[in-house]
């Protein structure tokens, strides 16, 4: 519960797809949520090679966000990432829609819109299969 960023950048490396990553800092964080009541303990961006991130707006894989590949959210509680999920799901099925999202443990993993639902879930499953490897 509650895995450090070393810890999920550390399991990030062994997915073949993802190319670049980079932990958000209170000084760069989109969503201001880092450290905040109900927010998340860490939140690591990283960019796949199914998606050209020079065609993303940004300097910078957080600058990035999830559309050059997705994002790992931590939170303190399960109860916390849940809220979260609910959150987002409130922009599916609108303009505002920035992906697929799921919780593992204490975390929410988030994959680009820019992937299809097929890609987005097999991702999903690359992911969660190396956050529970033993």
């Amino acid at each position: 519960a509650n895995p450090s960023s070393d810890w999920v950048e550390s399991k990030l490396k062994n997915i073949s797809s993802v190319n670049e990553i980079e932990a958000v800092t209170e000084d760069n964080d989109p969503n201001k949520m880092l450290g905040k009541e109900g927010g998340y303990t860490s939140c690591i961006y990283f960019t796949i090679s199914d998606i050209d991130s020079d065609s993303v707006e940004g300097d910078t894989v957080v600058e990035k966000g999830t559309d050059a590949g997705g994002a790992i959210e931590v939170f303190p509680s399960v109860e916390d990432a849940e809220a979260r999920c609910e959150y987002l799901a409130g922009f599916d099925n609108t303009l505002l829609y920035s992906g697929s999202y799921a919780i593992v443990g204490t975390m929410v993993i988030r994959t680009s819109y820019r992937l299809d639902g097929e890609s987005q879930l097999n991702l999903t499953n690359e992911i969660t299969q190396e956050f529970t490897k033993l």
